[in-house]
């Protein structure tokens, strides 16, 4: 399942509708009406072009699509506008996939079993979705260039369990799916991208929940990929993972968290594409669902800002520069109820301080609270979603 619909069933059932869609067949007119349930995860980019961050959410439960909060100028955000896509639109990424110098959005979607395309119009507004299949249930997403061609190619995380790649053609479309075994991997809750073992070719991370082992299938540089390494992730459930260098040495290291055992592991890399025991941090609260990685404090070093679900709170762990992390520092009610989405980190309104912006699943709004430049921040603004 959906990293967000695993926590969610324990509250409610929800009803999945898998079905194949055609590649290449347009999905529905935008925008459309407002989902009162689901912003889940969030992709910040300057999508107009203003020199303000802004910021779109998927809106995961009751339907599916995308909601788009352009940013204003001094601080705060503009009303969602939305935008249709598949069933349970899960993960977004933001870049440009057809090479026109304005940025688009790609979008998992995980009870229709595709991906949508929103090309941008570079001014904040996105064409209609055309949605390409994938292999069931794709969760996470990452966009880049596995087969060095100089055009951005899609990779999908699945319950199937498999990845699905999708090679681009540089114009904003996409040759059919190709699937690649997950080879024991099941449950996978995210994903990330990274040239862990420092050979010039980008490789693939998955984290599997279910059996919490972490994978990395190392690319060849042509679009084809080895089987996975796996590696324990140190803890029961690992949930959500990203590669980012936390220990200061230009290599990507590995983070995830541990839902039940309410941690975030790293896993340093030793530079060859292997890596250090996990070493677990505690978040300050319950069902740690996801984070984020930057500098909230300005001391040059790298932090963890989590969301913990079970207890509908954001926490800030400082960090050393060397791969380790304090105790949490600060703790934030969320503004909303469990699930909550990935805290996304930009700075919204000009002062040269990251700001924290949330997903509220169950409650449909957003939370933004302007940081202080110390690993604090501020009250919170609520937006609807």
């Amino acid at each position: 399942m959906s990293r967000f619909l695993s926590v969610v069933s324990v509250l409610a059932p929800l009803a999945l509708a898998a079905h194949a869609v055609v590649a290449g067949t347009v999905a529905h007119a935008d925008p459309v009406p407002p989902n009162p349930m689901g912003p889940a995860v969030p992709a910040i980019a300057d999508i107009d072009a203003d020199g303000v961050p802004d910021v779109v959410f998927s809106d995961y439960l009751l339907g599916g699509g995308v909601s788009v909060f352009l940013g204003k100028p001094g601080g705060g955000l503009r009303p969602a506008v939305h935008y249709a896509t598949g069933g349970q639109a899960d993960y977004v990424a933001i870049t440009d996939l057809d090479h026109d110098g304005t940025l688009d959005l790609a979008v998992t979607n995980f009870a229709s079993s595709d991906v949508s395309i929103l090309l941008g119009h570079g001014d904040g507004t996105f064409a209609p979705a055309v949605n390409y299949a994938t292999d069931f249930a794709p969760g996470a997403l990452v966009a880049a260039d596995f087969d060095h061609d100089g055009n951005l190619d899609l990779a999908t995380s699945n319950q199937a369990p498999s990845w699905s790649l999708l090679r681009g053609h540089g114009d904003g479309t996409f040759a059919p799916a190709v699937t690649i075994s997950t080879a024991g991997g099941v449950g996978s809750g995210s994903a990330d991208v990274a040239d862990f073992d420092g050979d010039g070719n980008l490789d693939l991370l998955r984290g599997n929940y279910v059996n919490s082992t972490i994978q990395i299938y190392r690319g060849h540089g042509d679009g084809t990929f080895a089987a996975p390494v796996t590696f324990d992730s140190g803890a029961s459930t690992a949930w959500y993972g990203m590669a980012r260098d936390v220990t200061g040495d230009g290599k990507p290291d590995i983070l995830f968290s541990n839902l039940v055992d309410a941690t975030v592991s790293v896993l340093p890399n030793r530079g060859d594409g292997t890596f250090s025991p996990a070493v677990a941090y505690p978040t300050g609260g319950l069902l740690p669902q996801c984070f984020d990685v930057a500098d909230v404090d300005g001391d040059g070093k790298p932090d963890l800002v989590v969301a913990n679900g079970g207890t509908s709170s954001i926490a800030v762990l400082h960090g050393h520069g060397d791969g380790t992390f304090d105790p949490p520092a600060a703790v934030y009610p969320s503004g909303g109820l469990v699930p909550l989405s990935t805290p996304a980190l930009a700075d919204f309104n000009g002062d040269g301080k990251l700001d924290v912006v949330i997903g509220n699943t169950l409650t449909g709004n957003i939370t933004l609270r302007d940081g202080n430049g110390d690993g604090t921040f501020g009250p919170a603004v609520d937006y609807p979603a």
